[in-house]
This record gives structure tokens, C-alpha cells and sequence, in this order.
């Protein structure tokens, strides 16, 4: 599990924790925060010099949402799988 620092009763995590959690890169991490509104903390500074953490209330909501998103795909065509080809006649 995540290691949590606690700021009053939000529980803050790093960049650097949810790209282990999500196992990809904290690049991609930022990209599907900017694209879910998600928006750091920024801790002892302003935002150039500043320790950046994420309430994991929202990275957790990002993950609902994608769960849900990922199902509603799924209902719509449950017979195609990710990658699959569909056969062309011969």
C-alpha cells in the first residue's frame, strides 16, 4: 500500500507514488490528471520551487472513473476484446 501523509484528515500522496500504483510513468500520471481536473497541492512554496502531492481521494475517483468507463466499453461489445482482429472473409 501506499505510504500516506496525512494533512489535517486529507491523505496526500507523490507523483512518484501514484506512477508506482499505476505502474506507468509520472508523465503519463500528470496527463490523465490535467484530462480528470485533478489538480497538486503544492506544499512549502510556490508551484515552481514546491513539493507536489495528490489527495488520494482524487487519484482514487480517477481510478473509479476509469474502472467505469473500461465496463461501459465492455458492455457495449462484450464479444471484442482488446487487440482483437476481426476475421475478414477469404
Amino acid at each position: 500500500m501506499l505510504d500516506k501523509q496525512e494533512t489535517g484528515t486529507r491523505r496526500l500522496v507523490s507523483l512518484r507514488q501514484v506512477a508506482a500504483r499505476w505502474q506507468c510513468d509520472r508523465k503519463t500520471v500528470r496527463r490523465i490528471f490535467v484530462r480528470a481536473g485533478v489538480r497538486p497541492l503544492y506544499l512549502g512554496g510556490d508551484a515552481r520551487n514546491a513539493t507536489l502531492r495528490f489527495d488520494l481521494e482524487d487519484v482514487e475517483r480517477v481510478e473509479r472513473e476509469s474502472q467505469a468507463g473500461a465496463s461501459s466499453i465492455e458492455d457495449d461489445n462484450p464479444a471484442k476484446g482488446f487487440g482483437d482482429r476481426e476475421e475478414r472473409p477469404a
